[in-house]
């Protein structure tokens, strides 16, 4: 529903802007109007990944090349008393993963490792390792469901500070809660979140004025294949008919309005079955589709099975306010099938049309 709300309102700037071009003072206006938009998105965007349903874009990376690489920036990051000592396994740690989002993860840990350290000084000890358990030796971490049997990448975040209490211990991963006067306590719940969406876990030890361990296990990825990738698949330029399907009137008419911009004649539905009942009026000449993925009567993937029933070639983008990953099948199986994340701005819709 936040997504949806500041898609329109991010949607609706975009079009102004595009009017107001040489109005100077409004285009100001309308920046910063855009600018806390989107740091409210940001803020639904780690809320969604405390709940594991945050936007991921996943590729095989190198764990120790993303450690070795932004050392120095993480250094920066935290007080020049405390220290970042690296110890990462001799091998490549190789796992498929959104590498902003574990960069977050990474950051978010050293800050609150850094954080607990003495103002005298402090060491926080990062180590990398494989880790291979059966069912029946599976570690224990903070997740409703246990670890799958198997070989996972180990990264282990250490700090010598003041440690927390079992009391606390039991509170770090709830959302907003804090033990820093000017914190707002949702690091550590979106690192959890995270990391349960990568199909992870995560423990933490601690002790009183000795220190703090968190523990993260990730699965283990094949080596990226080396030679050239296929080039990305794109929607081309074209015009014609474009068909919106959106229950959110706001997004619906800011998805149209950009989409009228490219030279495209828009028609709206307000669900998949009135979608189904406005394809069948423009089929001829229909080149794109943009469908939301939740809605009533009937959703997104219900109206996508209900068209690849008669039409196999006509581009459908879905739109959805969580993430790529919880329509991974539907791209993997459907070669005319995109993705565009909520909330979106008019160029960001623009820019995948004109792919």
């Amino acid at each position: 529903d936040f997504n949806n709300l500041l898609t329109g309102i991010l949607g609706q700037a975009s079009l102004v802007k595009i009017h107001a071009e040489h109005n100077r003072p409004i285009t100001k206006n309308l920046d910063s109007l855009t600018k806390a938009a989107e740091r409210a998105a940001e803020l639904t965007q780690k809320l969604l990944a405390y709940a594991g349903k945050g936007r991921y874009e996943l590729s095989v990376i190198n764990l120790n090349s993303i450690l070795a690489d932004n050392h120095v920036f993480l250094q920066t990051l935290i007080p020049p008393h405390v220290d970042i000592h690296l110890n990462l396994a001799p091998h490549p740690m190789y796992v498929k993963v959104d590498p902003g989002q574990i960069q977050q993860v990474i950051m978010n840990l050293i800050l609150n490792a850094a954080n607990a350290c003495s103002p005298k000084g402090g060491i926080v000890t990062i180590e990398t390792d494989s880790f291979t358990f059966t069912a029946d030796d599976a570690p224990q971490t903070i997740a409703q469901t246990p670890l799958e049997a198997g070989i996972y990448q180990k990264l282990v975040v250490i700090d010598n500070g003041v440690g927390m209490s079992p009391e606390t211990l039991t509170k770090i991963f709830e959302p907003f809660f804090t033990t820093r006067p000017h914190g707002r306590g949702l690091g550590l719940s979106a690192t959890l979140g995270i990391i349960k969406a990568h199909h992870g876990g995560l423990q933490v030890k601690s002790r009183l004025n000795i220190g703090t361990t968190f523990t993260i296990f990730l699965p283990t990825a094949q080596a990226p294949d080396s030679r050239a990738l296929p080039a990305a698949k794109a929607i081309r330029q074209q015009r014609g008919k474009a068909l919106v399907i959106d229950d959110e009137v706001g997004v619906r008419d800011v998805a149209a309005d950009g989409l009228k911009i490219l030279g495209f004649q828009v028609i709206t539905a307000a669900n998949g079955k009135e979608g189904l009942q406005k394809y069948q009026s423009c089929a001829d000449d229909l080149q794109i589709i943009l469908v939301d993925m939740k809605m009533p009567v009937m959703n997104g993937a219900g109206f996508l099975a209900q068209l690849r029933q008669v039409d196999a070639n006509t581009k459908v983008i879905f739109s959805s306010g969580y993430s790529e990953t919880e329509i991974d099948s539907y791209l993997r199986a459907d070669g005319n099938l995109w993705f565009l994340q909520k909330p979106y701005t008019i160029k960001n819709l623009q820019k995948l049309v004109e792919q």
